[in-house]
């Protein structure tokens, strides 16, 4: 069952002028020969690793689908000046102009990273993102210095000189990618029958498969789907506009060498075009900027996907849950629930007043799992409604 909100942290960089290109592509780690493991918490779907910063612990997401960012009170206290200005853009399509910055020195483990360039971006202005209290990304350009290995299962990341010092499992498959501009953030050749596109390579997304619609429309006819309306996604600048989404159950389809069967990957015509965590967790991944390959050993055999659910998505809003998605021709569209609607009981439990704390549990860790119905209570223009619904698998 897919997670009912998808966090995507991809941050783009439009390059318009050539210090952003000299910022991102600049820093180096001052140790020539190390093999450094750097344990990470997982608990959003997303790693989030400790950096030390002038004698302080911060925590950032590890994130090869953004640049490095701090956020403004990081700018603040250690004092750094703006170099340039240019446009940034999230994976929902929303666009602001941000600070570039030099950091002198940070420390991830024991490594010391020095002038590392980085987008200053407010990354607790969302919700979503201030319930991870993380205060900044580690990016795909700083990542760029060393090898790194993503061990998913003991949720620990190595970072290394060599790719020597690293056990490939025999099991590994190796995939090709494109380091994308000078964020370098890598890409990756998804096949679907005969159409072949590039897809962000992402760990700050926690959707497994999130891909362009308009790629593959051709080679779509004849599959199961279910379509939705509405969107729970969240990008560093906030959620995107409605849309129609569909979720269509694929026979097989390539990511580089890797063959997956029976997959339900997420299409729609604004999409980012990228994979994320809950794919990505069932693999151990080695990442290479110097060769530009990814070795993926498999842990966890995939089953065949199906979707099940309450037919809603939720999204939380002032710290109440507001009905964000609604899958067609289920329960819930059927009783006639709507977008925006405010749930206020579920089971009669209130659900109209959540703590901040409680709103951030319940945004990562769906508020009706475990149910296999519900009695939903909604106000609508200043009315109290009831529905009963029941949980049912809607593509399979």
């Amino acid at each position: 069952m897919k997670k009912h909100i998808h966090l995507l942290t991809l941050v783009l960089l439009l390059f318009s002028c050539s210090p952003v290109h000299k910022i991102l592509s600049s820093g180096q780690i001052k140790e020539t020969s190390f093999t450094e493991q750097i344990p990470f918490s997982f608990d959003y779907g997303v790693p989030i690793i400790k950096v030390n910063i002038n004698g302080k612990n911060y925590n950032f997401l590890f994130d090869t689908g953004a640049a490095t960012v701090i956020s403004p009170e990081l700018k603040t206290l250690l004092n750094l000046e703006s170099v340039v200005k240019d446009k940034v853009h999230d994976s929902q399509g929303n666009t602001k102009e941000q600070d570039f910055v030099m950091i002198p020195s940070m420390k991830i483990g024991s490594l010391n990273f020095e002038n590392i360039g980085a987008v200053v971006i407010d990354v607790r202005n969302i919700f979503e993102f201030k319930c991870m209290n993380y205060d900044g990304i580690i990016g795909a350009n700083q990542m760029a210095k060393a090898i790194w290995q993503i061990d998913y299962k003991n949720k620990m990341l190595t970072a290394t000189n060599s790719l020597s010092n690293l056990n490939i499992s025999n099991n590994a498959q190796t995939i090709d990618f494109k380091p994308k501009g000078n964020q370098k953030t890598p890409i990756v050749a998804v096949k679907i029958g005969n159409k072949t596109s590039y897809v962000t390579f992402d760990t700050g997304a926690t959707t497994d498969f999130n891909f362009a619609i308009n790629n593959y429309k051709t080679e779509l006819t004849n599959f199961k789907e279910v379509q939705t309306i509405g969107n729970t996604g969240t990008g560093i600048y906030g959620g995107s506009k409605n849309t129609a989404t569909s979720y269509i159950k694929i026979p097989s389809f390539n990511i580089g060498n890797i063959v997956l069967k029976n997959q339900i990957p997420t299409f729609t015509e604004s999409a980012s075009n990228l994979m994320g965590n809950t794919f990505f967790k069932n693999y151990k991944i080695i990442i290479d900027w110097n060769t530009n390959k990814i070795y993926m050993a498999n842990e966890v055999e995939l089953t065949d996907a199906k979707l099940e659910n309450f037919g809603i998505g939720f999204r939380y809003i002032n710290n109440k849950p507001i009905v964000a998605k609604i899958y067609k021709n289920s329960d819930a569209e059927k009783n006639g629930l709507l977008l925006n609607d405010q749930v206020i009981a579920i089971d009669g439990k209130d659900t109209s007043n959540f703590t901040d704390e409680q709103a951030c549990y319940y945004a990562f860790n769906n508020i009706l799992k475990g149910k296999e119905s519900a009695s939903i209570t909604i106000l609508r223009n200043d009315k109290k409604l009831t529905y009963q619904l029941k949980r049912n698998v809607v593509l399979d």
